[in-house]
């Protein structure tokens, strides 16, 4: 039903059958939505004071730690912050070695999606480990990068 390319034969698909999903990856899907969206939803009302306080020390660029008297805080306040550049080369090179894996081989996959797992990456990352943190679950973004990125690589 592929090509020597990889690529659907649409004619030889729909002579065989569709393919269903089972009731077990459905429920798994709407179960991992939900748990996104609750993930969201849990660290804006329990969380959202700190975090909004947090980016404004941030955006400052003063001491996130400063005025904390939690043992944390006061431990972390010893220790020389990384610079901003740091998490930028770091973003800059992951996002190089994506864009040639998707260009340098035969992958079919628009270089769009990349920026789009970072903006998805860079909305999620708090709440997810604000949410592993209090409870020890660990959820990823799988199924939205699925849902995603579906239909572009369906079509090409």
């Amino acid at each position: 039903m592929v090509d020597k390319n990889f690529h659907l034969i649409q004619a030889q698909y729909e002579a065989y059958s569709p393919v269903f999903l089972p009731a077990s990856s459905t429920l798994r899907y709407g179960a991992m939505f939900g748990i996104l969206s609750a993930t969201i939803i849990f660290a804006a009302l329990y969380f959202g004071k700190t975090i909004i306080a947090t980016c404004k020390y941030a955006l400052r660029r003063d001491n996130q730690y400063a005025g904390q008297t939690d043992v944390h805080s006061r431990a972390m306040s010893k220790y020389k912050e990384v610079p901003e550049w740091v998490y930028a080369g770091i973003g800059v090179f992951s996002a190089s070695l994506a864009f040639g894996g998707f260009y340098g081989w035969p992958t079919d996959t628009p270089g769009w999606l990349i920026p789009l797992a970072f903006f998805l990456s860079l909305i999620f990352i708090i709440p997810i480990g604000i949410v592993a943190a209090v409870t020890s679950y660990f959820t990823n973004l799988e199924v939205i990068f699925q849902v995603v990125s579906y239909p572009v690589l369906s079509e090409s």
